[in-house]
């Protein structure tokens, strides 16, 4: 049988009892078909969609505004506010993708680019997803399968950014400071246009309350349940398992607002705003890290309706202190 189980790649197949099979798809998506053919997909993926050719990525002049469309939804992000609408603000523009004194050619695979007559080398299985002109025709982004390029207009490479998923839409802001991409992990990033350092990132939830906004260093801002969507993980060794932090379990130390909102400041030619520059690192995180819990069912008393449980932790980064 030749069955359609999901839109998105499928990474990995289980047999399971009854003739059905499980799926995992990098959405990322959890699903079973049935002997019968049925598919069923109880876990569905938490972010926008940006690959379909209705999405469209909007900007103000400046970059401190973005706007989004995909699939008929609609929303803006104002980053000296720290403020997500689900309306579009007047005024954004779409990108750039034609312009005097350019010449952008993709082969029929996406994979062979071709600017101003100078072919791209490019990496094994890279494909050219997107691309923007700066208003100033000083260069080009291009948004790939796993990176965000910059070029001049001789294909001349000026710098390149690595991010998890493919780069779906991409702007450049009027000014022609800042680089804004759409990617498929569910984030909109912007970028210094100068170097390509990534300046602040936002993830926004496909239940349409949810979001988050944070700078590398790791402070964020958000929703009131947003900080629960992201998080940090991180290694112990190859022979222990990883730990993974939500930003909820260190909101005292990392919501920060204020530096959210002053992200963009030396990019957009804003002076008085604070800025976080320094990455929190992976000691720093560790020596933070709330305490590894786990729960062992000893057993049921089914006559009396009662569980027994063994709660065990350890100290992971502070000292335990309470337990409630």
């Amino acid at each position: 049988q030749a069955i359609q189980a999901s839109s998105a790649r499928i990474n990995e197949l289980w047999q399971l009892s009854k003739g059905r099979v499980l799926f995992v798809t990098d959405a990322p998506s959890v699903g079973w078909v049935e002997a019968s053919g049925q598919v069923r997909q109880p876990i569905n993926a938490a972010q926008w969609d940006f690959a379909g050719k209705d999405t469209n990525l909007l900007l103000s002049s400046n970059g401190s505004q973005m706007g989004l469309s995909v699939g008929g939804r609609v929303m803006s992000y104002q980053v000296g506010a720290s403020k997500l609408d689900w309306q579009l603000a007047p005024g954004l523009q779409k990108p750039v993708t034609q312009a005097p004194g350019w010449a952008i050619r993709l082969g029929s695979d996406l994979r062979n680019l071709n600017l101003n007559g100078q072919a791209i080398e490019l990496e094994e299985y890279e494909k050219v997803r997107s691309h923007a002109i700066a208003h100033n025709r000083s260069f080009a982004a291009v948004g790939t399968e796993w990176a965000l390029r910059g070029y001049n207009n001789r294909g001349e490479l000026l710098w390149l950014s690595r991010v998890s998923s493919p780069v779906w839409a991409v702007n450049v802001s009027a000014d022609n400071r800042v680089v804004v991409a759409a990617i498929g992990d569910g984030t909109v990033r912007w970028f210094s246009a100068t170097n390509g350092k990534e300046l602040l990132s936002v993830f926004v939830h496909k239940n349409s309350s949810d979001w988050i906004a944070w700078v590398p260093g790791g402070y964020y801002a958000s929703s009131p349940f947003g900080d629960k969507h992201i998080g940090w993980h991180i290694n112990r060794g190859l022979d222990i398992a990883p730990d993974f932090v939500y930003a909820v379990q260190l909101e005292r130390v990392l919501y920060r607002p204020d530096l959210v909102r002053g992200a963009l400041g030396s990019v957009v030619g804003q002076t008085g705003t604070e800025r976080a520059d320094t990455a929190m690192t992976t000691e720093q995180m560790a020596q933070m890290a709330p305490p590894r819990l786990r729960v062992r069912l000893l057993g049921v008393d089914s006559a009396r309706a009662l569980a027994r449980l063994v709660v065990e932790g350890e100290r992971a980064g502070p000292q335990m202190q309470d337990i409630a």
